[in-house]
């Protein structure tokens, strides 16, 4: 079985949220934090990540960094600040952290380091679908990859 290409789970932090991107940057793996309402399931970060990969590779990336790559193609937008603004951490008491795991890294080995709590929810729901405007996730796909045309 190939080893999936992102870990993600719900966790909470006593820092403000200001506090934890620097963290996350200085830690030399690829991750960030979203808003769990935005996330639908993991298919759907997998999609986000495959598309900002594939940007990347072959040259029509908007963002250097694959995190913020990753963030614009899951908000359906190829702005910066509408993406941190539409799926990026709303509150330090609940957020998932999404590691890409290119260097042999994970989400609960990040949290760790940290000092990130893992809280125990999962990571996805429904009612994501209806943030997005969309009322099925074959059309949140669609809305995704077709976000830059």
């Amino acid at each position: 079985m190939a080893a999936r290409p992102l870990s993600a789970f719900r966790c909470s932090s006593s820092l403000p949220l200001q506090s934890i991107f620097p963290l996350l940057r200085n830690a030399g793996v690829p991750a960030t934090i979203l808003d769990p309402a935005v996330i639908f399931s993991s298919d759907q970060l997998e999609l986000a990540y495959a598309l900002a990969k594939k940007s990347a590779t072959d040259g029509t990336a908007v963002s250097p960094r694959l995190e913020m790559e990753f963030m614009m193609w899951l908000a359906g937008t190829p702005h910066a600040e509408k993406a941190i603004a539409r799926v990026g951490a709303k509150s330090p008491e609940d957020f998932v952290l999404v590691v890409f795991n290119e260097k042999n890294s994970d989400a609960d080995s990040l949290a760790e380091k940290l000092g990130l709590k893992k809280i125990h929810k999962p990571v996805g729901s429904v009612a994501a679908l209806s943030f997005f405007g969309v009322d099925s996730a074959e059309l949140l796909y669609e809305k995704m990859a077709l976000s830059r045309i």
